[in-house]
């Protein structure tokens, strides 16, 4: 506006001169009042046309400042809106604390909501003589912006931002089975569909959540199927994921992996389960499968898997086998595995993300179902489904009986046990003449203990199993069945 002001005294300062310089050579001058009124009407068209021009000059400059605005305002307008579709499409809004628009605006730099932009009337501007008003579009006045508790930071893009998730209306959780069961019906039906599934291969990249979906199947099977029971086969553990006690795992020692423990538990699934028709009513997690090739018997893992994939479903067995990748160089060195897991298991693969200038994966909750006709589905696990609510809805008991017998067995037969664990090293003589059933179940026990028991505990136990208190003969004799001190 300054501009166009000095603009305009400019042009009436030439114009005064132009006229004073019409005047002094004007023939009407000195001529009489008429001449006079002639320059009178001379001067003040001048300074007419010189005050409607600066007018004219004003206005368009005004105008231009008004539109650069308006482009401008649209401009982030239409950031606003594809932001606002970004952010939904990465679900990195958190509603509950801060509103959509409060974050959206936070990034755009914006303290007032876009719909507040609006046209609005400034006061006329009166110049004597013309009077006109001239609208414009005017920004609400600055007011400091609202402090966001967890806005998404300037500078961060939409990638790299911390996902948060939008708010939804929040539901209790389940408190018994049958909530639990309707609530995944109605929200995640293709997850129950892996409860009573074929055998299942479980890959993924490491970090993915393979161990996680695996936790989670394994105990919605215990609270779905009446007496479901459960083992998880481990070479290794995670310190930073420990297995819950629930899940019932072996196949480890604090001196390394015992694949003496894993191989006589599978052999025992099939030797002592289905060759005996038996009802397992079993989900079996062989973590690590790719390395079964450790196996004592070379020739076990290759007889045995075709006619365990094959019988599993008819003595509802549901093992869940969980390597690294899908293919053959991922799993155990037997002739044609792929092709005979791949015709009788349905594929679930783990679908991660990475995170960070580094890559490292972390889990999405997503897995890609192959079913065994082929069909594919993609489902994300709910995240109300935490593996703490499936434990507190756990039975009493999930242990199997058949793969408990087999670990102690083992734990007694192996000649290496003694370089395996301490608490295995007890029980290495054989049973005498007057040993009974009871025995076993007493070996069992001892196997389970994490410390060597005194004898006022092995009593007990005894008087538990057999109704009777042993003497000080009976306590001698069984601690030498034992091999105890």
């Amino acid at each position: 506006m300054s501009r166009a002001v000095e603009f305009g005294c400019s042009v009436l300062g030439i114009a005064a001169g132009a006229i004073a310089s019409m005047g002094a050579v004007d023939p009407c001058m000195g001529s009489g009042q008429s001449c006079a009124y002639v320059g009178n009407f001379k001067v003040l068209a001048g300074v007419t046309s010189v005050g409607l021009l600066t007018y004219a000059i004003y206005t368009s400059h005004k105008q231009e400042e008004e539109e650069m605005q308006i482009e401008g305002e649209q401009m982030k307008l239409t950031t606003y809106e594809n932001l606002r579709d970004q952010l939904f499409m990465q679900k990195q809004l958190e509603a509950d604390e801060v509103s959509i628009e409060e974050q959206i605006l936070g990034r755009l730099g914006i303290s007032q909501p876009m719909n507040a932009i609006a046209p609005s009337a400034t006061p006329a501007i009166n110049i004597p003589g013309v009077p006109m008003a001239v609208p414009q579009f005017a920004l609400p006045s600055p007011q400091p912006a609202q402090k966001m508790s967890q806005a998404i930071p300037l500078g961060v893009g939409v990638n790299d931002a911390i996902a948060i998730e939008p708010t939804q209306q929040s539901k209790p959780l389940p408190t018994n089975a049958a909530e639990l069961m309707q609530r995944l019906f109605e929200e995640c039906p293709e997850f129950l569909k892996l409860v009573e599934s074929p055998p299942i291969r479980l890959v993924g990249v490491q970090r993915t959540g393979k161990s996680t979906f695996a936790r989670k199947l394994a105990l919605l099977r215990a609270i779905a199927i009446p007496g479901h029971k459960i083992a998880w086969s481990t070479p290794h553990l995670e310190s930073d994921n420990p297995l819950a006690k629930e899940l019932n795992y072996f196949g480890f020692t604090e001196n390394g992996k015992d694949f003496k423990s894993i191989e006589s538990a599978w052999e025992a699934v099939q030797k002592n389960g289905l060759d005996k028709g038996k009802q397992l009513n079993l989900t079996a997690v062989w973590d690590e499968f790719g390395g079964y090739d450790a196996f004592y018997d070379p020739d076990l893992l290759g007889n045995s898997l075709k006619a365990l994939l094959r019988e599993a479903s008819k003595h509802r067995y549901y093992p869940i086998l969980i390597a690294h990748g899908d293919a053959v160089n991922f799993y155990p060195g037997v002739k044609d595995i792929l092709k005979v897991l791949q015709g009788g298991t349905v594929l679930v693969e783990t679908i991660g993300e990475p995170v960070g200038a580094l890559g490292r994966m972390r889990p999405t909750g997503k897995v890609k179902i192959t079913w065994l006709d082929g069909n594919q589905q993609q489902i994300k696990v709910p995240d109300w489904l935490t593996e703490e609510l499936l434990l507190s809805l756990q039975p009493a008991n999930t242990k199997s009986e058949i793969i408990e017998r087999a670990i102690a067995r083992n734990t007694f037969t192996d000649p290496y046990a003694a370089q395996r664990s301490p608490v295995s090293t007890y029980p290495t003589r054989p049973i005498i003449a007057d040993d009974t059933d009871w025995h076993e179940d007493v070996r069992r026990w001892l196997y389970l203990q994490p410390a060597r028991p005194n004898d006022g505990d092995l009593r007990g136990k005894c008087q538990e199993l057999t109704g009777k208190v042993l003497n000080e003969t009976g306590l001698a004799l069984l601690k030498q069945n034992l091999n105890l001190p």
